[in-house]
């Protein structure tokens, strides 16, 4: 997984660079590839966490508004005319941001999973203990 986001944030910003389209375009393509970049590091706050998966996730509404809106206007070979690269770019986004939002979201279940998990651990130890202290005091 840590290389298919390495390999999606060499994508994005090689289209950046290679295409070039507008400011806000550009701008959402490296927030974008910054954030898959980031699934590569352990995050342990939740909350930061959190908050780079809602980031992600408007993001990822972006990129598929732009290419949406650019859809009516689209003629009948749209994805072979090389005047809708940016058409083309906001798709690459919005997919590339679906990927990351997936890796988000796994982290994310698995530090709420982990943090369950320990509670649970905990009930039964002390349960068992309790348990045995009954046993022994008998």
């Amino acid at each position: 997984m840590k290389l298919v986001n390495c390999f999606v944030a060499a994508v994005l910003v090689g289209a950046v660079v290679l295409v070039r389209p507008d400011e806000y375009l550009s701008g959402a393509l490296l927030i974008a590839a910054l954030l898959s970049v980031l699934t590569l590091y352990p995050v342990d706050r939740v909350s930061l966490m959190t908050s780079i998966a809602l980031l992600n996730m408007v993001l990822m509404f972006y990129f598929f508004y732009r290419f949406f809106s650019l859809v009516p206007g689209f003629e009948l070979h749209w994805f072979m005319n090389p005047a809708y690269a940016e058409a083309w770019l906001s798709l690459l986004g919005g997919f590339s941001a679906m990927h990351i939002l997936a890796d988000n979201s796994c982290c994310l279940k698995r530090e709420f999973e982990a943090s369950s998990e320990a509670a649970a651990s905990r009930v039964l130890l002390t349960l068992r203990n309790r348990e045995q202290k009954s046993q022994t005091a008998t």
